[in-house]
Parts: structure tokens; sequence; C-alpha cells
């Protein structure tokens, strides 16, 4: 018995540091990837506490702007990569908005959990992310919006925070707390968070978020997100949330360009509708 403790505490942490170096190369690659396809004046530097953050802002291409879209790119090969953000930044440009392409927590460094047990309940996860640490994630991204929001205050319209995964659950109890900056709506991407209590919480979440929400749902195939999807729409509709509403797009949608795009051109569509119902 000890020895098999000893073993499975070896192979977390083996796991663990294993996950810290791909984490660390992959956050290193898309910054490579980020200062090669763009230029020093599209490229913006923040800083979310002592953590340097980059990040990419492009102008939107007619006269008629609506605002600024940050859209939190995640690792992995599934939903919104770097790519499929790229995709939807250009169609959201096109449309009059402003756009902020910026690494996710995942990407940007956030603290590991210390309780690896804790952070994979049933040995199970959907997310190579499991690992992050929940309160610290939250510090990090609180601190990062307000950076993000100093640095877009002078422009003018809409504002726009689109995220996916573990960072789309996490912005929608940040919103629900009134712990960040409100922002005129919130597209959030399969949310969920591989741990049974604090997933379960979402769904009242969702019912006290203060800023429009478009809870898009399927998109990557998470069995967390499912637990809560059609709870998440129940508690928005018996509590009168008069801007919301849950959008289903096909499951998978990840991985090669071609695929990717057809990704991207799904959520673009249900965020112009979106903001079409908004009167924006």
């Amino acid at each position: 018995m000890v020895l098999q403790t000893w073993r499975r505490g070896v192979s977390c942490c083996v796991a663990l540091s294993l996950w810290a170096c791909a984490a660390s190369g992959w956050a290193y690659s898309l910054q490579q990837d980020l200062a090669a396809r763009y230029s020093d004046r599209d490229i913006v530097s923040v800083m979310a506490g002592e953590l340097p953050v980059t990040a990419v802002r492009q102008p939107a291409t007619i006269a008629l702007e609506r605002g600024i879209a940050i859209i939190l790119i995640e690792p992995g090969y599934q939903g919104l990569t770097l790519h499929a953000a790229e995709t939807l930044a250009a169609r959201m440009n096109r449309w009059g908005w402003q756009t902020l392409l910026v690494l996710s927590p995942a990407l940007n460094g956030a603290p590991l959990a210390a309780d690896k047990d804790a952070a994979q309940p049933d040995q199970y996860t959907d997310s190579t992310t499991s690992w992050l640490d929940a309160n610290a994630t939250e510090t990090h991204i609180t601190l990062l919006l307000n950076a993000l929001n100093q640095q877009i205050a002078d422009v003018p319209g809409y504002r726009m925070i689109i995220a996916q995964g573990m960072t789309a659950a996490q912005l929608i109890k940040l919103n629900a707390e009134d712990r960040i900056a409100p922002p005129d709506t919130l597209v959030t991407i399969t949310p969920f968070w591989p741990d049974n209590t604090t997933n379960r919480q979402l769904a009242s979440l969702v019912k006290a978020t203060t800023s429009p929400l478009l809870d898009i749902t399927g998109a990557i195939n998470n069995r967390w997100e499912q637990q809560t999807r059609l709870l998440r729409r129940r508690q928005a509709t018996t509590a009168l949330k008069m801007h919301y509403r849950q959008r289903e797009m096909a499951t998978d949608l990840g991985g090669h360009s071609a695929i990717t795009s057809v990704f991207a051109n799904q959520l673009s569509k249900q965020i112009y509708g979106w903001t079409r119902h908004l009167g924006w």
C-alpha cells in the first residue's frame, strides 16, 4: 500500500512537471508566433501584477466602429486556438470591432494547483490545464483584465470578452461576484471547471452575471460542460435573465486549419447575431 501510494505520488509529480514544461514551451512558441506574424505596432505588452503579458491589437477595418473585443486564446487543438482566434478577429475587424488577442491564463504562467488529486476528481479531465489553481487563476484574470482595460480606455464603443473552457468559467464567476469591471457582453464557449463542486456552481453563477451573456455550448467535446448545459439555461430562464442566450455549435471543430476556420465561421455568426439582438 505504501509503495503504491509512493508510486502514485511520483507519477503525479512527473506528470505535473511534464505538463508545466509543455505549457511553458507552448507559451514560448506562441510568443514567438505573435512576434513573427505581427509588426511591433500591433504588439501590446501589459503587466498582470508582476507577470508580463503579450497581446495583439488589431484595428477595425471600417469607419463605423462598434467597440473592442478581447479574445482569450486557448492552448490545445480544439476551439479558440491561435488560428481560430485570428480568423475570428479578422471577421470582427470587418464588422467594425477592434480586437485584442491575448494568451489565456494557462499560457501566461498562472500558478498550478498544489493538490493534484483535488484538481482531477475521478482521475478524469477534458483539459490539459486542469492543474491550474482556481484561486490563483481568478487573481491572474482579474489583474490581466484590469491591465487590459487601462490599455484600451481610449477606445469608444462597447466592450466584449470572448473566452473558452476553464477561463470562461472563471470569467462567469468573477462577473457574477462583481470582481471585474463588467463588459457590455460576455461570450463563453463550453464553460467548465474539472471539479464537481466548482462545476455545479456554474449554473447559479450564470444566473447572477451582471453582463449580457452568450453561452455557447458544444463546440468542443467536454463532459464537464455537458453536465451543466441544461441547468445553466434553466437557471437563467427562471431568474428572468433577459440578456442571456444559449446556442449550440457542432462538436470537435478544432485541429486542422480548414476545420478550425469552420469553427471560427460558426462562432462569428453566433456573435454577430447576438450583437444584433442587443441592438449594436
